[in-house]
Protein backbone atom coordinates (compact mmCIF):
# COMPACT_ATOMS: atom_id res chain seq x y z
CA UNK A 1 0.00 0.00 0.00
CA UNK A 2 1.22 3.71 -0.56
CA UNK A 3 2.96 5.39 2.07
CA UNK A 4 2.97 8.93 3.77
CA UNK A 5 6.13 10.73 4.31
CA UNK A 6 5.16 11.56 7.64
CA UNK A 7 5.09 8.15 10.24
CA UNK A 8 2.75 7.70 12.48
CA UNK A 9 -1.05 7.29 13.06
CA UNK A 10 -3.31 9.82 11.10
CA UNK A 11 -7.03 10.42 11.65
CA UNK A 12 -9.08 10.13 8.62
CA UNK A 13 -10.14 13.78 9.17
CA UNK A 14 -7.81 15.98 11.28
CA UNK A 15 -9.55 18.04 14.35
CA UNK A 16 -10.41 21.14 13.81
CA UNK A 17 -8.52 23.83 15.67
CA UNK A 18 -9.20 26.69 17.84
CA UNK A 19 -11.39 27.31 20.83
CA UNK A 20 -14.38 24.62 21.42
CA UNK A 21 -17.77 25.23 20.73
CA UNK A 22 -18.41 25.12 24.63
CA UNK A 23 -15.83 27.07 25.37
CA UNK A 24 -16.86 29.89 22.36
CA UNK A 25 -20.13 29.89 24.03
CA UNK A 26 -19.16 30.27 27.61
CA UNK A 27 -16.99 33.21 26.49
CA UNK A 28 -20.46 34.80 25.21
CA UNK A 29 -22.74 34.02 27.91
CA UNK A 30 -19.77 35.52 30.97
CA UNK A 31 -19.73 38.49 28.42
CA UNK A 32 -23.67 38.86 28.32
CA UNK A 33 -23.93 37.94 32.52
CA UNK A 34 -21.00 40.92 33.39
CA UNK A 35 -22.38 43.20 31.53
CA UNK A 36 -26.02 42.98 32.56
CA UNK A 37 -25.03 42.28 36.14
CA UNK A 38 -23.27 45.82 36.14
CA UNK A 39 -26.34 47.60 34.26
CA UNK A 40 -28.95 46.22 36.87
CA UNK A 41 -26.26 46.75 40.26
CA UNK A 42 -26.15 50.24 38.74
CA UNK A 43 -29.50 51.16 37.48
CA UNK A 44 -31.14 50.39 41.16
CA UNK A 45 -28.53 51.92 43.33
CA UNK A 46 -29.21 54.81 41.03
CA UNK A 47 -32.76 55.05 41.79
CA UNK A 48 -33.19 53.23 45.11
CA UNK A 49 -29.47 54.31 46.79
CA UNK A 50 -28.26 51.29 49.24
CA UNK A 51 -31.66 50.29 51.06
CA UNK A 52 -33.44 46.75 51.30
CA UNK A 53 -35.39 47.72 48.50
CA UNK A 54 -32.16 48.08 46.24
CA UNK A 55 -30.76 44.65 47.77
CA UNK A 56 -33.91 42.51 46.71
CA UNK A 57 -33.81 44.57 43.45
CA UNK A 58 -30.44 43.82 42.67
CA UNK A 59 -31.11 39.85 44.13
CA UNK A 60 -33.64 39.36 41.43
CA UNK A 61 -32.26 40.97 38.97
CA UNK A 62 -28.98 38.72 38.95
CA UNK A 63 -31.05 35.80 39.41
CA UNK A 64 -32.59 36.86 36.02
CA UNK A 65 -29.55 36.93 34.44
CA UNK A 66 -27.93 34.26 35.91
CA UNK A 67 -31.00 32.43 34.32
CA UNK A 68 -30.99 33.78 30.85
CA UNK A 69 -27.43 33.46 30.45
CA UNK A 70 -27.42 29.43 31.34
CA UNK A 71 -30.36 29.50 28.49
CA UNK A 72 -28.20 31.77 26.58
CA UNK A 73 -24.80 29.51 27.06
CA UNK A 74 -27.23 26.41 25.83
CA UNK A 75 -28.78 27.92 22.72
CA UNK A 76 -25.28 29.10 21.51
CA UNK A 77 -23.59 26.08 22.46
CA UNK A 78 -26.14 24.11 20.30
CA UNK A 79 -26.05 26.33 17.41
CA UNK A 80 -22.22 26.37 16.77
CA UNK A 81 -22.08 22.37 17.38
CA UNK A 82 -24.66 22.54 14.49
CA UNK A 83 -22.70 24.67 12.16
CA UNK A 84 -19.76 22.60 13.04
CA UNK A 85 -21.27 19.70 12.31
CA UNK A 86 -22.68 20.88 9.11
CA UNK A 87 -19.49 22.08 7.98
CA UNK A 88 -17.82 18.64 9.04
CA UNK A 89 -20.18 17.09 7.27
CA UNK A 90 -19.90 18.81 4.11
CA UNK A 91 -16.19 18.50 4.04
CA UNK A 92 -16.62 14.33 4.29
CA UNK A 93 -18.89 14.84 1.48
CA UNK A 94 -15.93 16.34 -0.84
CA UNK A 95 -13.95 14.56 0.32
CA UNK A 96 -15.56 11.09 -0.26
CA UNK A 97 -16.63 12.43 -3.46
CA UNK A 98 -12.70 13.63 -3.94
CA UNK A 99 -11.98 9.61 -3.35
CA UNK A 100 -14.95 8.14 -5.32
CA UNK A 101 -13.67 9.80 -8.62
CA UNK A 102 -9.60 10.07 -8.06
CA UNK A 103 -7.61 8.98 -11.19
CA UNK A 104 -5.83 6.36 -9.05
CA UNK A 105 -6.98 3.29 -7.19
CA UNK A 106 -7.93 3.80 -3.66
CA UNK A 107 -8.20 0.78 -1.07
CA UNK A 108 -8.50 0.93 2.69
CA UNK A 109 -7.00 -2.84 4.30
CA UNK A 110 -7.41 -3.79 7.69
CA UNK A 111 -4.62 -5.41 9.93
CA UNK A 112 -5.29 -8.86 8.70
CA UNK A 113 -5.05 -7.78 4.73
CA UNK A 114 -8.44 -7.69 4.22
CA UNK A 115 -10.02 -4.95 1.54
CA UNK A 116 -12.73 -2.73 3.88
CA UNK A 117 -12.92 0.40 1.50
CA UNK A 118 -12.05 0.77 -2.24
CA UNK A 119 -12.82 3.64 -4.74
CA UNK A 120 -14.84 3.56 -7.98
CA UNK A 121 -11.22 3.57 -10.22
CA UNK A 122 -10.58 0.35 -8.08
CA UNK A 123 -13.45 -1.66 -9.23
CA UNK A 124 -12.93 -0.05 -12.85
CA UNK A 125 -9.32 -0.96 -13.00
CA UNK A 126 -9.81 -4.69 -11.94
CA UNK A 127 -12.97 -5.65 -12.98
CA UNK A 128 -14.38 -6.84 -10.01
CA UNK A 129 -18.04 -5.48 -8.56
CA UNK A 130 -17.44 -4.55 -4.84
CA UNK A 131 -19.44 -7.93 -3.81
CA UNK A 132 -16.03 -9.09 -5.35
CA UNK A 133 -13.77 -7.18 -3.88
CA UNK A 134 -14.77 -6.11 -0.32
CA UNK A 135 -13.80 -8.46 2.71
CA UNK A 136 -11.21 -10.36 0.23
CA UNK A 137 -7.41 -10.65 1.46
CA UNK A 138 -5.72 -7.63 -1.27
CA UNK A 139 -3.14 -10.21 -2.28
CA UNK A 140 -5.69 -10.88 -4.50
CA UNK A 141 -4.84 -7.99 -6.54
CA UNK A 142 -1.32 -9.07 -6.63
CA UNK A 143 0.38 -10.98 -8.99
CA UNK A 144 1.39 -14.58 -8.14
CA UNK A 145 5.07 -14.19 -7.70
CA UNK A 146 4.44 -10.91 -6.02
CA UNK A 147 2.00 -12.28 -3.12
CA UNK A 148 4.68 -13.70 -1.22
CA UNK A 149 5.73 -10.59 0.01
CA UNK A 150 3.07 -8.36 0.69
CA UNK A 151 2.32 -9.79 4.40
CA UNK A 152 6.61 -8.29 4.92
CA UNK A 153 5.36 -5.10 3.38
CA UNK A 154 1.81 -4.86 5.44
CA UNK A 155 4.06 -5.31 8.71
CA UNK A 156 6.38 -2.79 7.84
CA UNK A 157 3.80 0.25 7.28
CA UNK A 158 1.91 -1.29 10.19
CA UNK A 159 4.97 -0.54 12.34
CA UNK A 160 6.21 2.50 10.16
CA UNK A 161 3.17 4.23 9.77
CA UNK A 162 3.88 4.20 5.91
CA UNK A 163 5.64 3.00 3.16
CA UNK A 164 6.25 3.39 -0.70
CA UNK A 165 7.27 0.92 -2.90
CA UNK A 166 6.52 -0.63 -6.85
CA UNK A 167 4.83 -4.36 -7.54
CA UNK A 168 3.09 -5.82 -10.26
CA UNK A 169 -0.39 -6.51 -10.32
CA UNK A 170 -3.38 -8.20 -12.32
CA UNK A 171 -6.95 -7.72 -13.09
CA UNK A 172 -9.36 -10.21 -12.83
CA UNK A 173 -8.89 -11.37 -16.12
CA UNK A 174 -5.41 -11.94 -15.80
CA UNK A 175 -4.08 -8.58 -17.37
CA UNK A 176 -0.59 -7.73 -15.35
CA UNK A 177 0.69 -4.38 -15.27
CA UNK A 178 3.51 -2.16 -13.17
CA UNK A 179 2.30 -0.43 -9.82
CA UNK A 180 3.32 2.13 -7.36
CA UNK A 181 1.77 2.07 -4.11
CA UNK A 182 1.62 4.41 -1.43
CA UNK A 183 0.36 3.68 2.20
CA UNK A 184 -0.03 5.21 5.29
CA UNK A 185 -1.60 4.20 8.44
CA UNK A 186 -4.87 5.94 9.31
CA UNK A 187 -7.78 5.62 12.25
CA UNK A 188 -11.41 5.31 11.55
CA UNK A 189 -14.21 3.80 13.60
CA UNK A 190 -11.49 3.32 16.17
CA UNK A 191 -9.42 0.88 13.99
CA UNK A 192 -6.48 1.38 12.29
CA UNK A 193 -6.43 0.55 8.51
CA UNK A 194 -3.87 0.78 5.89
CA UNK A 195 -4.73 3.60 3.02
CA UNK A 196 -3.55 2.46 -0.42
CA UNK A 197 -3.20 4.60 -2.97
CA UNK A 198 -2.22 2.78 -6.26
CA UNK A 199 -1.10 4.12 -9.45
CA UNK A 200 -1.02 2.33 -12.77
CA UNK A 201 2.75 2.80 -13.94
CA UNK A 202 2.74 1.25 -17.19
CA UNK A 203 3.76 4.76 -19.27
CA UNK A 204 6.13 5.18 -16.83
CA UNK A 205 8.39 1.71 -17.25
CA UNK A 206 7.50 2.26 -20.96
CA UNK A 207 9.36 5.32 -21.45
CA UNK A 208 12.24 4.04 -18.92
CA UNK A 209 12.32 0.95 -21.42
CA UNK A 210 12.50 3.02 -24.53
CA UNK A 211 15.21 5.35 -23.16
CA UNK A 212 16.98 1.82 -22.06
CA UNK A 213 16.84 0.64 -25.44
CA UNK A 214 17.63 4.24 -27.16
CA UNK A 215 21.10 4.47 -25.05
CA UNK A 216 21.88 0.60 -26.19
CA UNK A 217 21.10 1.43 -30.18
CA UNK A 218 23.20 4.52 -29.38
CA UNK A 219 26.43 2.89 -27.95
CA UNK A 220 26.20 0.10 -30.54
CA UNK A 221 26.52 2.25 -33.09
CA UNK A 222 29.37 4.81 -31.56
CA UNK A 223 30.95 1.50 -30.51
CA UNK A 224 31.39 -0.17 -33.72
CA UNK A 225 31.77 3.33 -35.17
CA UNK A 226 34.57 3.35 -37.62
CA UNK A 227 35.55 6.99 -36.88
CA UNK A 228 37.19 7.67 -33.46
CA UNK A 229 34.59 9.29 -31.40
CA UNK A 230 35.47 10.84 -27.47
CA UNK A 231 34.06 12.47 -24.40
CA UNK A 232 35.85 15.16 -22.37
CA UNK A 233 35.27 15.99 -19.25
CA UNK A 234 36.78 17.83 -16.35
CA UNK A 235 39.74 18.10 -18.85
CA UNK A 236 40.03 14.39 -19.31
CA UNK A 237 38.98 11.97 -21.03
CA UNK A 238 35.90 10.45 -20.03
CA UNK A 239 34.87 8.32 -22.97
CA UNK A 240 36.28 7.01 -26.03
CA UNK A 241 35.30 4.26 -28.37
CA UNK A 242 37.34 0.99 -29.67
CA UNK A 243 38.46 2.59 -32.72
CA UNK A 244 40.14 5.93 -31.09
CA UNK A 245 41.74 3.50 -28.71
CA UNK A 246 42.82 1.57 -32.19
CA UNK A 247 44.08 5.14 -34.07
CA UNK A 248 46.28 6.28 -30.60
CA UNK A 249 47.89 2.62 -30.36
CA UNK A 250 46.10 1.85 -27.05
CA UNK A 251 44.69 -1.87 -26.57
CA UNK A 252 41.76 -0.62 -25.19
CA UNK A 253 39.40 2.32 -24.37
CA UNK A 254 39.91 1.91 -20.76
CA UNK A 255 43.66 2.41 -20.86
CA UNK A 256 42.81 5.73 -21.90
CA UNK A 257 40.10 7.15 -19.38
CA UNK A 258 41.27 9.71 -17.36
CA UNK A 259 44.24 10.72 -20.09
CA UNK A 260 44.77 14.42 -20.60
CA UNK A 261 44.20 15.26 -24.76
CA UNK A 262 47.59 16.70 -24.80
CA UNK A 263 48.90 13.30 -24.13
CA UNK A 264 47.76 12.16 -27.62
CA UNK A 265 49.21 15.56 -29.46
CA UNK A 266 52.75 15.60 -30.80
CA UNK A 267 54.44 18.95 -28.40
CA UNK A 268 54.35 21.31 -31.90
CA UNK A 269 50.33 21.40 -32.15
CA UNK A 270 49.75 20.96 -28.29
CA UNK A 271 49.36 25.05 -28.45
CA UNK A 272 47.03 25.06 -31.25
CA UNK A 273 44.83 22.13 -30.22
CA UNK A 274 44.83 23.71 -25.92
CA UNK A 275 43.48 26.86 -27.72
CA UNK A 276 40.93 25.26 -30.04
CA UNK A 277 39.35 23.03 -26.89
CA UNK A 278 39.36 26.32 -24.73
CA UNK A 279 36.75 27.58 -27.98
CA UNK A 280 34.97 24.53 -27.89
CA UNK A 281 34.36 24.52 -24.21
CA UNK A 282 33.37 28.29 -24.06
CA UNK A 283 31.09 28.35 -26.79
CA UNK A 284 32.40 30.53 -29.13
CA UNK A 285 32.77 28.12 -31.50
CA UNK A 286 30.05 25.02 -32.04
CA UNK A 287 32.13 23.14 -34.26
CA UNK A 288 36.01 22.77 -35.27
CA UNK A 289 37.70 20.86 -38.56
CA UNK A 290 40.91 21.07 -38.23
CA UNK A 291 44.85 18.88 -38.02
CA UNK A 292 47.44 18.54 -36.24
CA UNK A 293 50.12 15.53 -35.48
CA UNK A 294 49.24 12.57 -33.35
CA UNK A 295 51.00 11.18 -30.27
CA UNK A 296 50.67 7.20 -30.38
CA UNK A 297 51.59 5.19 -26.63
CA UNK A 298 54.78 4.03 -28.17
CA UNK A 299 55.71 7.67 -28.73
CA UNK A 300 55.64 7.73 -32.68
CA UNK A 301 53.41 10.53 -34.28
CA UNK A 302 51.16 10.15 -37.21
Amino acid sequence: MDASTQSGVAPVLAAGSGPSPRWQAARLSLGYAGLAAVWIVGSDLAVFGVTTASAESVAKGLLFVAVTAGLLLLFIERTIARALEAEQSSFERSFDLLLLHANDAIFLVDEAGRIVKANRRAFERYGYRKDQLIGVPVALLRAPEERARLPSVLELTLKDGHAMYETVHQTRDGRRFPVETSSRVIEEGGRRLVQGIVRDISERKSAQRALVQSEARFRAMVEQSISGIYVIQDSRFAYVNPRFAEIFGYGSPAEMIGLEPQALVAPRDRALVNANIARRLSGTARSLAYTFAGLRKDGSEF
